[in-house]
């Protein structure tokens, strides 16, 4: 198999070494609630970017188109791993069933083997071409199941964007960052497929999924670090603490502190 490494696939492989490297931390934190999710997610996310590093790299339509398919284990499957990780995390983890699980699983399950399958019916890639003769990116004609799947892919990943929205604008201080971060993670990738399925003219061929996918994995990194996501878990605030009359306030292992209640926020400001 002979490869080719240029600029392009560098961009994805900076990619996929930024994502391993959140996966590893998510990996450590798999035990909490939404660790194991978050964990798939980030690991779907470096799968689908180390598939189109080997795409780019790789020359012969076949072994392109082989690993083109490769990568839908990850970009089929993400937006699900993201909605299940937004549940946990917003404290809707009893929605969370394994039949609920299998549900959401079909359609990514259906596209493994409509893109497997291909060959035989083109209905998810209905041509290939290359952007010039020197040029070693292959274009993806889409076909109309293409469609249907990222459809999918997009509505699943707004419902989850819409839970975590509403968390974030609902809590304060490290929960909110904890939460924009995950929003922000989460959201620029899809941005990414935007451009790359209605704006081909842009970059004719490539997925931009590398170059946000690398931004995302960056932003996963600090908000596992920095803003301690699943270290510091957070919690039904306003049904267990906010409403006390007693002062709270809420310290890490650190002694910093992550969250009080109105309580101590009022006795804090007459000091």
């Amino acid at each position: 198999m002979l490869f080719h490494i240029s600029d392009y696939s560098l961009v994805y492989l900076a990619a996929a070494v930024v994502t391993a490297v959140a996966a590893t931390l998510a990996w450590k934190r798999r035990s909490v609630p939404g660790g194991m999710w978050l964990f798939l997610l980030i690991l779907a996310a470096g799968e689908w970017t180390l598939a189109d590093f080997m795409d780019v790299s790789s020359y012969g339509l076949a072994v392109k188109t082989l690993w083109g398919k490769i990568s839908y284990f990850g970009s089929a499957s993400i937006a699900v791993f993201l909605l299940l990780f937004a549940l946990e995390f917003t404290h809707r983890g009893k929605w969370i069933t394994r039949r609920r699980i299998l549900w959401l699983m079909i359609v990514p399950a259906l596209s493994w083997v409509v893109a497997f399958t291909n060959d035989w019916h083109h209905l998810l890639w209905s041509n290939f071409t290359y952007v010039s003769a020197s040029a070693n990116v292959l274009i993806y004609a889409h076909g109309p199941l293409y469609w249907v799947i990222s459809v999918y892919i997009y509505v699943v990943a707004l419902v989850a964007t819409w839970f975590l929205i509403g968390f974030a604008l609902h809590n304060r201080d490290l929960y909110r960052l904890q939460s924009i971060g995950i929003l922000t993670a989460t959201l620029i990738p899809y941005i990414g497929e935007i451009v790359y399925d209605f704006g081909p003219g842009v970059l004719p061929g490539l997925d931009t999924s590398a170059i946000t996918l690398t931004i995302s994995g960056i932003i996963f990194t600090v908000s596992l670090t920095r803003w301690k996501l699943l270290d510091v878990m957070p919690v039904a605030r306003e049904a267990l603490v906010e409403q006390l009359q007693d002062g709270v306030i809420v310290l890490d292992t650190a002694d910093r502190v992550v969250d009080l209640n109105l309580a101590a926020s009022k006795l804090l400001s007459e000091k």
